[in-house]
């Protein structure tokens, strides 16, 4: 079985989106070659996981901050390998992988080689002035990924204050709106009217209020309003006594009716009148 062609990678490293444009089929000789940093371990150790079927290669490089688990699909001779989940759905464990890896698990002189030893060794293989090259390509590699990290971290905290549906990318590739702020001041003020009805809809229902008795029958109310009827007809037609009293010492009664004026008598004495 064989490698025909990497068909897609996602969220591993810095292999966020990678998928296959124009021919990339694996021929019997294929030379991958990149600047450090761009993903050539990452894709060796994906292949590793592929022949193993132990997902921890991929997943100990899965991208800082990414939102979706890393996925692959890998093009092989007899159909496609898929990685998702944590897990693929079938392995091609007759790869051999030969990296640095490799090393570290297969070659001992003595003790482990570790890192410095490779080093000491590269430099007798190369010489000095390729040491020095490498040295330099080392210490760019370093900054590098210093500079990913710093990214990354720029990245974590600009999520922080982006809202739903927005993503990074998404956000980033926001136009300016004209008028912005009238509209967010439009929008906060629907936003509180809304709010306001809710607590208004929230309130407990008015109260049935049960309306207190008459005081009164209709027939009492018409027996009533009969009586005062009456009587004020009474005391309008009902005659008034007057008294009146003389210069030469005699008394006078007279009797009038409520509506005449004072009554005097025959010598324009005035006559006080009692009811």
């Amino acid at each position: 079985m064989s490698i025909t062609k990497v068909v897609k990678v996602e969220n591993i490293g810095r292999l966020t989106n990678l998928t296959a444009a124009g021919d990339v089929t694996f021929k019997r000789l294929t030379l991958i070659w990149g600047t450090n940093g761009n993903g050539k371990t990452t894709l060796a150790s994906i292949l590793r996981s592929l022949r193993t079927g132990d997902p921890a290669h991929i997943d100990e490089r899965a991208t800082l901050g990414a939102k979706d688990a890393p996925s692959v699909d890998i093009l092989l001779s007899d159909g496609l390998a898929h990685f998702g989940a944590g897990a693929w759905d079938k392995t091609v464990p007759e790869l051999e992988i030969f990296d640095s890896a490799f090393v570290n698990e297969n070659v001992y002189t003595g003790d482990r080689v570790d890192s410095e030893h490779r080093k000491n060794l590269y430099q007798v293989v190369v010489g000095d002035s390729a040491v020095k090259l490498a040295k330099q390509v080392d210490r760019l590699d370093s900054d590098g990924r210093a500079t990913a990290r710093d990214i990354s971290e720029l990245e974590a905290q600009l999520r922080q204050h982006i809202q739903a549906p927005f993503d990074l990318e998404a956000f980033l590739n926001l136009q300016p709106q004209p008028g912005v702020d009238d509209k967010i001041s439009e929008c906060t003020a629907k936003l509180n009217a809304t709010r306001r009805d809710k607590d208004v809809l929230a309130r407990p229902s008015l109260e049935a209020l049960a309306a207190p008795d008459a005081p009164l029958t209709v027939a009492s109310a018409s027996h009533r309003a009969s009586t005062h009827i009456r009587h004020a007809w009474t005391r309008s037609t009902t005659p008034t006594t007057s008294f009146s009293s003389s210069a030469a010492g005699t008394e006078e009664w007279r009797l009038a009716p409520r509506a005449q004026s004072p009554v005097r008598n025959t010598a324009g004495q005035f006559g006080a009148r009692y009811r």
